[in-house]
């Protein structure tokens, strides 16, 4: 999996420092891949910027973040069921994001987009 790097874990459950803006960030929702690998949380946006982080489950190592992708707090992660490198997120900015996440950066790896005119409150 190839994220990109600039977000370091803070102190503090549930929040987290970018090395970009130092700023403690809340995490609103996460989810787990179907093998347990891989632990990704959106957050609050703060100061323009909302964050999707990926940890490591095994090492509890931040892997890397995506932070352009959405405007505004993200209130839904999904993993696919069987797909481990396909997730999905959704935010109060009404979009509804898919991501591959083999590919090597956040612009390559948001294959699709759906404004929903709506804030996404969940992904079923």
């Amino acid at each position: 999996m190839s994220l990109e790097k600039g977000v370091k874990i803070g102190g503090g459950g549930g929040r987290i420092s970018s090395t970009r803006e130092e700023k403690m960030k809340p995490i609103l929702t996460f989810d787990v891949s179907h093998n347990d690998q891989v632990v990704c949380g959106g957050t609050e946006v703060v100061d323009e910027d909302s964050y999707l982080l990926f940890w490591d489950v095994r090492s509890s190592k931040l892997l890397g973040a995506y932070w352009e992708s959405h405007s505004d707090d993200v209130t839904a992660v999904k993993f696919h069921p069987s797909a481990t490198h396909s997730l999905t997120t959704g935010s109060t900015d009404g979009l509804l994001n898919v991501f591959n996440l083999l590919e090597a950066s956040e612009d390559d790896a948001l294959l699709f987009s759906f404004n929903t005119e709506s804030s996404v409150v969940r992904i079923i």
